[in-house]
């Protein structure tokens, strides 16, 4: 097969997500198949792009530019004559575009956002006109069953849920100890204070203001608590500190401290005790995975993307926006000596590293990108 993975991601840090489709990529080729990479052109400028993409075949397309992209993907697609575009947060008017003019690509389209909201009878119509023109032309693989439902195709025979894996190669946690000593200094932590740990990537979405609060009502409790918040690197930092004044009072909020993105993301969560998910809405969270592995508490809201966490004994969860039940949570999970639960975090890590393997994940991905590509020959001879 020639395949080509076509993604619009073009975040500050790599994540997990960048580290997962590069093991694809060499999976891949490691079966004998053609591959290559198609990034924006902000992909193309971040630090991680020439460390983690490095010499690997990849095309770069103007981010967008509706007109642009399609006619660059189907130069693309003619010049390397691909068989598989398996793609990565990509328009679907576009990919629906490709459909018809491609019929006998096998097309792989990899959803991992959650639509957050109820859909209204118009969005479902519509959902349901785009499903019979173009949808089961493709091969959907969804991160969520929640999701499958939301699109309208559960137990569609065009769909699959592969639940997400986690590279546990980006963590070293031999370096856990000096991450946090290092980390506390920067920041102005101090060894007796309790850090609660909140990615505010999207303020509304991701609930900092359900963050703040809630730790405004735990910190009346324990006034050793502090609150560490990630913000966006797309949005003003005055903007942002504007809106979380207007959320809690002035005592609190000498307690938030403000974290710039980074791509070693272990070492926010080595130097926290507590990692909190107030999300209104989630499809998977890497985050979660992300700090049950490293070895903190965490407590999140109670989502459908989220409750797969309650299998692992340091993970909590809360009445989604409630206030009260987060900030309850928070205390419960703050008030613990790490070191009394060692064990449990062992014991958890290896858990992880079991139910959530990148190795399976890529053979999972790639069975299903055989059998596609596959299935679309049969109905093209």
């Amino acid at each position: 097969m020639k395949v080509l993975i076509a993604t619009e991601y073009s975040a500050v840090y790599a994540g997990n997500f960048i580290p997962s489709i590069v093991h694809f990529y060499d999976f891949c080729e490691n079966e004998g198949n053609s591959v290559c990479f198609a990034f924006n052109n902000e992909a193309s400028s971040r630090g991680w792009f020439s460390e983690k993409i490095g010499e690997r075949k990849s095309y770069i397309f103007e981010k967008k530019n509706f007109a642009r992209q399609l006619d660059f993907l189907k130069h693309i697609i003619r010049v390397e004559k691909i068989d598989v575009l398996y793609a990565h947060f990509m328009s679907y008017k576009l990919l629906s575009f490709l459909t018809i003019l491609f019929p006998r690509l096998t097309i792989i389209n990899h959803e991992h956002t959650d639509m957050g909201q109820q859909m209204t009878c118009l969005s479902k119509l519509k959902e349901a006109i785009k499903r019979s023109l173009f949808y089961k032309r493709m091969t959907f693989i969804f991160v969520s069953e929640k999701m499958q439902r939301q699109f309208g195709m559960y137990n569609k025979r065009y769909a699959r849920f592969v639940p997400n894996a986690l590279d546990t190669r980006r963590f070293d946690i031999d370096l856990n100890n000096e991450y946090r000593t290092s980390g506390r200094k920067e920041f102005g932590i101090l060894n007796d204070e309790k850090l609660i740990l909140v990615f505010g990537w999207h303020y509304y979405v991701k609930g900092v203001d359900i963050a703040l609060k809630s730790f405004e009502e735990a910190f009346l409790c324990n006034p050793k608590l502090k609150l560490a918040v990630v913000y966006s690197a797309r949005v003003e930092l005055d903007k942002t500190i504007k809106r979380m004044r207007e959320d809690i009072g002035e005592e609190a909020f000498s307690r938030v401290v403000l974290l710039p993105p980074i791509e070693n993301i272990q070492k926010y969560h080595a130097m926290s005790d507590v990692f909190l998910s107030s999300s209104r809405s989630e499809a998977f969270s890497y985050a979660i995975l992300e700090a049950l592995y490293v070895g903190e508490r965490v407590v999140s809201s109670n989502l459908e993307g989220t409750n797969w966490c309650l299998k692992y004994k340091t993970a909590r969860i809360f009445e989604s926006e409630n206030i009260q039940s987060c900030a309850n949570a928070l205390i419960e999970a703050s008030n613990f000596r790490a070191e009394l639960f060692q064990s449990d975090f062992v014991d958890v890590r290896a858990q992880i590293e079991s139910d959530y393997d990148l190795s399976d994940w890529v053979k999972k991905i790639y069975d299903i990108m055989l059998a596609s590509y596959k299935n679309k020959q049969k109905h093209n001879v």
